[in-house]
């Protein structure tokens, strides 16, 4: 049976006039994606261990679609930013959402501010991949998920050398290292650009 939280979003997402679909496993969440997206898109990517969880990011690279990967092994950092800069651009980007509430606010941190920025403007389509680990009741309970367990378990993960992975919650500090610098908070979409965003509802954890 489907997790009746998931119900919510979806209709509350709808109700902000983004498109939302909702699947059971990572493998339809993976078919969904690729049916949205046609082959030879340019597609710009935001960092997202969920995307890389069900196999898209492995499908967008395999030579179908322009792939605009900052991601790449051997880039310089004039390279990533420039893939970056152009991502946010791009026909699709695709990437997660760091915590969704119960009212379908999608709630973002990031360190360049290329993800979150791309999910608010510029791209024509944005495709977020969201588990059902994502799910928190109110704003409140987002700003603490992303301050105080995603933030220290991605910078964790990147081996970043910041408090946060010591302590486990924000420090507020001023390392060189940090990776969240900009804040976002996706609320509705304006009837002029209903469903650019599209979300896939996962009903199993991705990500952190």
């Amino acid at each position: 049976m489907v997790n009746a939280n998931l119900l919510i979003v979806q209709e509350n997402l709808e109700k902000h006039n983004i498109r939302c679909f909702l699947v059971p496993s990572k493998d339809a969440a993976l078919s969904k994606a690729l049916s949205l997206i046609p082959k030879g898109s340019q597609v710009g990517i935001g960092g997202s261990v969920s995307v890389s969880q069900i196999g898209l990011y492995d499908a967008l690279s395999g030579g179908d679609y322009d792939f605009l990967n900052p991601y790449k092994e051997g880039l310089s950092p004039e390279q990533k930013q420039d893939l970056r800069r152009r991502g946010a651009q791009a026909e699709w980007f695709v990437t997660g959402t760091n915590a969704i509430t119960l009212d379908g606010w999608l709630v973002n941190e990031d360190q360049f501010g290329n993800r979150a920025g791309a999910i608010i403007y510029g791209p024509r389509h944005v495709l977020l991949i969201v588990g059902l680990n994502k799910l928190v009741n109110t704003v409140s309970d987002a700003l603490d998920r992303v301050q105080n367990f995603a933030a220290p378990a991605n910078a964790k993960r990147l081996k970043r050398q910041v408090p946060c992975t010591i302590t486990g919650k924000c420090e507020n500090c001023s390392s060189p290292e940090r990776i969240c610098s900009v804040m976002s908070i996706v609320k509705w979409m304006p009837p002029e650009q209903n469903d650019r965003i599209t979300v896939i509802l996962v009903d199993d954890d991705l990500g952190l």
